[in-house]
């Protein structure tokens, strides 16, 4: 299926579903970044900076309203600079729709605690508006 922005497809092979998304628009500019491989080795990548990804995950939940966007919304309150924040990110703060699959989160975290969506919105609330 493709809208205007965006490709999904779910693939099955041999009893597993595969399930692909692709956005269809210019991404911000990527920078490098290090990432840590299996063996402890380090590479460097390109990816979006953590305030960049806020962003670019508030729209998503806006969207889609899935748990998973506002969960990894969560943590990336955690590390990005408050001060590096678009003014936009704090207009997309104001007024989060409920997610859709709340219930699915369990099954999405694989180990630590597992947030409600009202805890995870008043830290997000704590770490960025005040």
């Amino acid at each position: 299926k493709q809208t205007e922005n965006t490709v999904f497809a779910n693939i099955l092979r041999e009893g597993v579903v595969v399930k692909f998304e692709a956005t269809l628009r210019r991404p911000k500019s990527p920078i490098p970044l290090g990432y840590e491989k299996m063996d402890g080795n380090f590479l460097d990548i390109f990816g979006l900076s953590a305030e960049d990804l806020l962003q670019e995950k508030l729209v998503a939940f806006r969207s889609r309203k899935l748990i998973r966007d506002i969960y990894d919304v969560y943590h990336l309150s955690r590390i990005a600079e408050k001060g590096k924040i678009s003014k936009e990110v704090f207009g997309l703060l104001r007024g989060l729709p409920q997610p859709a699959d709340e219930k699915n989160l369990k099954a999405i975290v694989f180990s630590g605690a597992v947030p409600g969506y009202a805890q995870m919105l008043q830290e997000i609330n704590r770490r960025l508006l005040r």
